[in-house]
Order: structure tokens, then sequence, then C-alpha cells
């Protein structure tokens, strides 16, 4: 089992790698099968939309940071809009209509 997401609060930037060296020790101590997963683990920083993001670059060996990262399911950007992750789903939409409209124009029943 592997851990893939850890949120860190802004406030704690400057003990991240502390923070993930805690979180990797803990889960040793307590759970034999628990290991972090830093191939699949993304660094996000929430930022304001007016204010330019401090570094683009992962503060973390071995984990990229990204600007859009999905957690079960709902997607959040670095500056917490809706307009990406609901376009996101309305794409998702369109590409099942149009599946949808492919299989009827090739015989299948409306059933």
């Amino acid at each position: 089992m592997y851990i893939n997401d850890i949120l860190v609060p802004a406030s704690n930037i400057q003990s991240l790698k502390a923070e993930l060296e805690h979180v990797e020790e803990w889960a040793q101590t307590n759970y034999v099968y628990l290991k972090l997963n830093r191939a699949k683990s993304t660094e996000i920083a929430i930022t304001g939309k007016r204010k330019p993001q401090v570094c683009n670059s992962s503060h973390l060996p071995g984990i990229k940071s990204v600007t859009v990262i999905t957690i079960l399911g709902v997607t959040i950007t670095n500056y917490l809009s809706v307009s990406e992750p609901v376009t996101s789903i309305i794409n998702k939409c369109a590409q099942s209509l149009y599946a949808i409209k492919l299989l009827r124009c090739q015989g299948m029943s409306e059933d």
C-alpha cells in the first residue's frame, strides 16, 4: 500500500522536507507495508489568481510540481478556480455523447 497524497500548509513550506520525512517514518513505524510512492506523488502550491507562483520546480526530490491535481475525482487548480474542472467535465460529456451518436448511426438500438 502506498501513500500518494500529503497536504502541507503553506505556512510550513520551509519545513516541507522534514514534514515528508516525518510521514515516511510514521508509515514505516506504524504500518509495515505502507510506503510513500514518490513516483506517483505530486506537489501543488495553492496561490491567488493575482499572486505569481513562487516556484515552478518542486521543493522535494523525486516529486513533480503541477498546477492542476485530481484527488478522489475532485480537480483542484493552483488558484482554486472552477473553470478548468467544469471545462473538463463538459469535454468528457461531449465525448460520451459523440460515442453514443456513432453507435446509434451504426445500428445500436435505442434501448
